[in-house]
Order: structure tokens, then C-alpha cells, then sequence
């Protein structure tokens, strides 16, 4: 599939996603197969998998950036909407990543319980060495479907929480992407 995806065109970088792709059993081959074609790697994930020997293995990779997502400013909020010990596990991952070297983003994800946060979430993410942000809403999608009423914020919370995010982005220089 690599070969066929780089035949097509000018490919320099491929996106790993899911569901988690750090769960794939070889997904350090997967890096590899890429980096013999000459493509950076990047991934998008929710961190749960990255340990201080999967971040040194990364970092021993040509790995362009793992983007970490974060629902909330603090575990109650974030846990609510990614599950029990998911916000620990994220700023461990970040900690592991930052230390192996991995250049590391992150997705704000906005939902309806968190949206007057997204401020406060921009601001963690800043403090914790992020500088390079991606601001997404709840996706309802798959088995998030069936909570699609519950999640997903209204027009003026998402406008809400994008002005407190580019107030925060223009105070730290953070790079924020939509």
C-alpha cells in the first residue's frame, strides 16, 4: 500500500489512526517500512500505549510528530469523555515522547461538557511544552454515534471555546490548526 500511495504522487509523511495505532503489533515495522521509502511518520493517538521503551523507539525512528488528544484541563473532565486514568496516561505519553526526543502536538477536543475549558485546555497543553495544536470537536462517528446528543457541542460553544483558544494561541505563540 506505501508503494502504491507513493507511485500516486508527492508523498513526503503518512498519518497513522485508528481506533489506536500504537496497538498494532507491528507497528514499529509498520515505521520502518515507511522510513525505507523515505516517508516520515506521523500519529495520531491517544497516548494509553506510549511507554518510556515505545517513545525510545520511536524517537530512534524517523518519527515527524505523535499528536496526543486532550479532552479537558484535568482528568475529571478528560477521563468523563476518554475513559477512567486516559488524561495520567496522555501527559505520560507527553512526558515519554518530550524525553525521547518525539516531537509531540496535540488535538483539543471539544465536547459539549468541555467546551468553556477549551481556554484552560490550550493553556495546559502550552504548559506542558505543546506548541503545536489542533482544535476538533466531538466526532460522532462509529460507537461515539449512539452519544452524538450527549458530546456534541452547539455552534456558539464551538465559537466560544475557538475564541479562547486563539486568545490563549496569541498570548503563548501557539500554532493552532482547525
Amino acid at each position: 500500500l506505501l508503494d502504491r500511495v507513493q507511485a500516486e504522487g508527492a508523498l513526503e509523511r503518512v498519518t497513522f489512526t485508528g481506533g489506536e495505532p500504537l496497538l498494532h503489533p507491528q507497528v514499529l515495522d509498520l515505521v520502518e517500512a515507511a522510513n525505507r521509502r523515505e516517508l516520515g511518520v506521523s500519529f495520531i493517538s491517544n497516548g494509553r500505549r506510549v511507554d518510556a521503551a515505545l517513545a525510545r523507539a520511536l524517537g530512534d525512528r524517523w518519527v515527524w510528530s505523535v499528536q496526543l488528544t486532550l479532552a479537558d484541563a484535568d482528568a475529571p473532565g478528560h477521563d468523563a469523555a476518554c475513559g477512567p486514568g486516559s488524561f495520567d496516561g496522555a501527559l505520560a505519553a507527553l512526558a515519554h515522547l518530550q524525553a525521547a526526543g518525539v516531537p509531540v502536538s496535540a488535538s483539543l477536543l471539544v465536547t459539549r461538557q468541555s467546551a468553556h475549558r477549551a481556554g484552560e485546555t490550550a493553556l495546559r497543553l502550552a504548559r506542558e511544552g505543546v506548541t503545536q495544536l489542533a482544535f476538533n470537536r466531538f466526532n460522532p462517528s462509529g460507537f461515539a454515534r449512539d452519544a452524538a446528543e450527549r458530546w456534541m457541542p452547539t455552534r456558539s460553544q464551538l465559537l466560544g471555546a475557538l475564541a479562547a483558544v486563539d486568545r490563549v494561541a496569541g498570548e503563548l505563540e501557539l500554532d493552532v490548526t482547525c
